[in-house]
């Protein structure tokens, strides 16, 4: 049953390892859910009855008996994809400018381009060397680059911040980011790769660093979870 056909209301069972379908709340079962799809934090949650889960997070070991709480269209997931399609649709300063003068801007090409055209002609000049010249001075001049000079940019930033992790909400923050000098950084992971990693073994007196490694990382071979594939 697609995700999308579930109303508020509806119970599903999600099995280790599936996504949870919806925004919910968990009713029978314990599990550790991986959020990071949501909340950026690298370890998973454990989940009992009574407490929310959210839809597109991954359940991990334990089986959940989970209650729809909202619709697709609502899921915080959702709410998330809107916010970067709404991103998309701002417009930066610069923009706004340029769509402003472009009217002018055209219309002063235009009369440039004839006054190329026509003044050389009243001096004599062939009509053909004219015509060139005016052509090749509309093709540079042409508003068209003007106007695309800024809004591509700023579409392919946000999409690839977006792939990256970076939740964008507004074009304009991505033309005040040139004159930002300071930044607040409110938890782990932001700047970090999001994930556990082994920097380090201390073994006790009797065995080696790498043969402790090689037994840890053999017990952990089937783990799914973030510490276990780090080691």
């Amino acid at each position: 049953m697609p995700a999308a056909d579930l109303a508020v209301g509806d119970v599903v069972r999600v099995r280790p390892g599936e996504r949870i379908p919806a925004d919910g709340t968990v009713l029978d079962g314990g599990s550790d859910v991986d959020q990071a799809s949501i909340t950026g934090e690298p370890l998973p949650v454990d989940k009992t009855p009574g407490d929310e889960v959210w839809a597109g997070t991954a359940n991990g070991t334990g089986v959940l008996t989970v209650r729809v709480d909202r619709p697709a269209a609502d899921a915080v997931i959702a709410r998330i994809a809107a916010l970067v399609e709404e991103a998309s649709a701002t417009k930066a300063r610069t923009q706004l400018f340029i769509e402003k003068v472009e009217q002018r801007y055209s219309m002063g090409v235009v009369a440039a381009t004839l006054a190329v055209f026509g003044v050389p002609q009243l001096f004599g000049e062939p009509l053909q060397e004219a015509l060139l010249r005016a052509m090749t001075f509309m093709i540079v001049a042409s508003p068209c680059a003007v106007v695309l000079s800024t809004m591509p940019p700023l579409l392919s930033a946000i999409a690839t911040a977006s792939r990256h992790g970076v939740l964008v909400r507004s074009a304009v923050v991505l033309e005040q980011l040139g004159a930002t000098t300071s930044v607040a950084l409110d938890k782990t992971g932001t700047l970090t790769d999001g994930t556990p990693a082994v920097v380090g073994v201390r073994a006790l007196p009797g065995i080696g660093d790498e043969e402790l490694l090689r037994i840890a990382a053999a017990a952990e071979a089937s783990s799914e979870h973030p510490i276990g594939r780090a080691v």
